[in-house]
């Protein structure tokens, strides 16, 4: 029986550092007055992520809340460029910086690996019976967050099936890439992407490309971020009519833009413009364009709808068209 205790004894006074520190303890006063007590796990488009005990995670409005007690180590990001990793309660509250408004990133820094992980994942299908044209797309976003680095994984393919078209039947735009970001001070950026594109309307059976740019957030608060870059891209391209890639090196300038409206239903507007002008291949222009938008149904779940354009001047051979340009639609789940 004293051997029993003894153990017992030795047990509970290994496990109670670990029940202590197991607890949530991060608190958050918001504008109703609720106090919650629960777990921060990150701010991002003006959305906290909260853990708590009672009702899971959970997201809450930046704006709605006026206090909150974390002395976890984060990576803050606030509206005008500024990084700062250390204790949340020191940088927001010690630091002079105490408007909640001027942060728009909170980024925990012993989080684990999949829990830092955001993204969505779309799929849709459109069938038009009187010309018997089918289109399937899907595509999904993966993005991993560390202080001061970022990592981007796209994919997307939409097929289109309209067999009354002696020319092409079908046709397919597909690509996938992962782009490595470095966060430098205000708001600027570099970064690296390893990109794989493919359009059989255009004539291109493949493209390679490493492109290296930098960038910089003009505009980056809680509901609005506006950001140009610029860079340089080298290809390998493959098209339909012949077997043999060509290597080509382009210059490129991009704007991208992003609008967020949390009240309900949470609408969510992603739009990226990007040019390319080629500079082993003088005069040759191509035009990237995409808008997105999403509308939430439930929570998670979004009906989508993108606009996308892509122009080239001198398509490649086996073209049907120098511009491809479409509407799909889709479900998306993000997570």
């Amino acid at each position: 029986m004293q051997i029993r205790k003894t153990f017992t004894l030795l047990l509970f006074l290994l496990l109670f550092p670990c029940l202590i520190f197991a607890q949530k303890i991060d608190k958050i006063l918001l504008d109703n007055g609720d106090m919650l007590t629960g777990e921060i796990k990150g701010l991002r488009f003006a959305m906290l992520t909260f853990k708590t005990d009672a009702m899971s995670t959970i997201q809450i409005k930046w704006e709605e809340i006026v206090w909150l007690q974390c002395a976890k180590n984060c990576e803050v990001k606030f509206r005008w460029g500024e990084l700062k990793i250390g204790r949340l309660d020191s940088i927001i509250y010690y630091d002079k910086l105490a408007n909640l408004n001027n942060v728009v990133e909170i980024t925990p820094i012993k989080d684990r690996f999949f829990k830092q992980i955001t993204g969505s994942i779309d799929a849709g299908f459109n069938y038009t019976y009187s010309s018997k044209v089918g289109q399937f797309n899907m595509s999904g976003t993966a993005d991993y967050r560390k202080p001061k680095f970022e990592t981007i994984v796209k994919a997307s393919s939409i097929i289109t099936n309209q067999p009354n078209d002696t020319a092409q039947a079908v046709t397919k735009k597909q690509d996938a890439s992962v782009q490595f970001i470095r966060l430098l001070k205000d708001n600027y950026s570099i970064d690296m992407k390893l990109y794989w594109q493919q359009n059989t309307a255009l004539g291109l059976r493949n493209r390679f490309s490493t492109q290296l740019g930098a960038g910089k957030d003009l505009i980056y608060d809680n509901h609005n971020k506006l950001g140009v870059g610029i860079g340089i891209a080298g290809n390998r391209e493959q098209s339909d009519g012949q077997e043999n890639s060509t290597s080509n090196l382009e210059a490129l300038v991009g704007i991208g833009f992003k609008k967020f409206y949390y009240s309900s239903p949470k609408i969510n507007i992603d739009a990226a413009l990007v040019n390319f002008a080629g500079l082993s291949e003088l005069g040759r222009f191509r035009v990237e364009a995409n808008i997105n938008a999403k509308v939430e149904i439930f929570t998670d779940f979004f009906i989508g709808i993108t606009f996308y354009d892509n122009y080239d001047n001198r398509p490649l051979a086996g073209a049907t068209s120098n511009n491809d340009f479409g509407i799909v639609t889709s479900l998306s789940y993000s997570f």
